[in-house]
């Protein structure tokens, strides 16, 4: 087995956890707990060693707080706090990275997440905190928040609707493992991400553009990993990476 088909068992091992947690369970509460620990469990997989995700309430050091957060990818020098899955509080200033998991991302859920994104921006980050964790977006300003993701396992939101309430919400990268319609995942690149660099990168997994920003793709889990690894401290750029993989025979 090349390492390009070992890149499409992951995508293929998330896929089918997903689809047993939602034969397992009739309570939504449940399996959208259920699918919500295997992405966090996969992002911690495959972040930097320098970080964790932990999941809870983020404060600022204004007092500032966000709502419930399904995932946020944090520096090491965070306080780690009890092991056993219980949501945190998490500090801001340690931040990396957030997100948002959805079972079934419907017009109603995608409300309900740019709201939640519109808490997040507003935190800001203490200039008297010498230790900030920076990446290649961050450390331009400090009035720039980290990066917001969004990874549901349905989508049923129409092309046009979903990219229009995306780039209204400030989104940063959005995953989606199938789209309803197409039975294709979805990759949806927010500002940070409209480079040429990525777009190329997006065409070279073999993604189809279905929209200014928004590409259909059948191994949606890869370009999830690419993109939290883009964030991570020290810098790691997997870009290459795949693109050495994926075209080997």
């Amino acid at each position: 087995m090349n390492v390009g088909q070992y890149l499409e068992t992951i995508s293929e091992s998330v896929l089918a956890q997903t689809k047993m947690i939602r034969a397992s369970f009739t309570n939504s509460s449940n399996k959208g707990h259920g699918f919500e620990i295997i992405i966090r469990d996969l992002l911690d997989e495959y972040t930097a060693n320098s970080n964790f995700v932990n999941h809870g309430e983020i404060i600022d050091s204004f007092g500032s707080k966000t709502g419930q957060i399904d995932f946020a990818i944090l520096e090491n020098l965070h306080p780690s706090g009890s092991t056993d899955g219980r949501p945190r509080i998490l500090l801001f200033d340690a931040v990396h990275a957030v997100g948002e998991c959805k079972l079934l991302l419907n017009t109603g859920e995608l409300d309900l997440i740019i709201n939640a994104n519109q808490n997040f921006r507003k935190l800001k980050i203490s200039k008297d905190n010498n230790n900030r964790t920076t990446n290649e977006f961050t450390n331009k300003s400090d009035e720039l928040s980290p990066p917001y993701f969004v990874v549901g396992n349905d989508c049923n939101v129409r092309y046009e609707r979903l990219e229009s309430e995306l780039d209204k919400g400030n989104i940063s990268f959005m995953i989606a493992l199938n789209h309803t319609t197409t039975n294709t995942g979805l990759i949806y690149l927010g500002a940070e991400y409209r480079k040429d660099s990525t777009i190329r990168f997006c065409e070279e997994i073999g993604t189809k553009k279905v929209g200014n920003y928004l590409y259909e793709t059948k191994n949606p889990v890869v370009p999830l990993i690419w993109a939290v690894n883009k964030f991570q401290i020290p810098m790691i750029s997997l870009t290459n990476t795949f693109h050495s993989y994926l075209q080997i025979e």
